[in-house]
């Protein structure tokens, strides 16, 4: 099937890059169309250009996990326009924080997924499945195992980023972040470039989608 890249406007809702030649309607195709047309704004075609470098940054990381080929069980994206400039200090606002204190909870980690819909996963080590509200409306917690538990906060769009979710776990700790969140652990770590790369253009991407949606007000 197909990876799709969705986001809280209309502009960059649906468009898709795929596996193979299933693709009915390639991102390729859509950038290249908007970026022709002049009735598009600057903001719309700069947004355009920080999803095509998103996607062409992400395949990388979802074929090395997955094992595809790039061009040969993937239709490769074309080449980024630009280079990414986004900083560790740039994604500083968006650093996980974490406040009070549940001693049941032993270890806490956070992921992101890139596959399909953006999304993250919060997984809590604790003997006991424990309550979790998100920004104050129950969360469903599953669990894998091991006295781990996890909530998933799903189909995050482009605008929504940036949002800083409040979960409270058992009424007594508190995590604050956003899916930029995971960026900030990234870039101030030893991960590989391919990674950092992802997480960069994920950055730019919001931002471009923030000044886009601005210009809609």
């Amino acid at each position: 099937g197909e990876q799709r890249v969705h986001s809280t406007n209309n502009l960059l809702t649906g468009v898709a890059w795929g596996i193979g030649d299933k693709v009915e309607y390639s991102i390729e195709d859509y950038a290249a169309q908007l970026l022709e047309d002049s009735q598009y704004s600057a903001e719309a075609k700069a947004a355009v250009k920080a999803l095509i470098n998103y996607g062409h940054y992400a395949q990388i990381i979802l074929s090395e996990v997955n094992n595809w080929e790039l061009g040969v069980d993937y239709a490769e994206t074309e080449p980024c326009f630009g280079t990414l400039t986004a900083t560790a200090a740039d994604l500083e606002p968006y650093r996980f924080v974490q406040s009070g204190n549940d001693p049941l909870i032993s270890k806490v980690q956070f992921t992101l997924g890139l596959n399909s819909q953006t999304s993250i996963r919060l997984l809590l080590t604790t003997p006991e499945k424990p309550s979790v509200t998100v920004d104050g409306e129950a969360a469903e917690v599953y669990s894998s195992g091991d006295d781990e538990y996890y909530i998933v906060i799903k189909d995050i769009g482009a605008g929504m980023l940036g949002h800083t979710y409040t979960v409270v776990a058992n009424e007594k700790e508190t995590y604050e972040f956003s899916a930029l969140s995971y960026a900030t652990v990234v870039l101030n770590s030893s991960a590989s470039e391919d990674l950092q790369n992802v997480v960069k253009a994920l950055y730019e991407y919001y931002m471009a989608s923030v000044a886009y949606n601005a210009t809609l007000n």
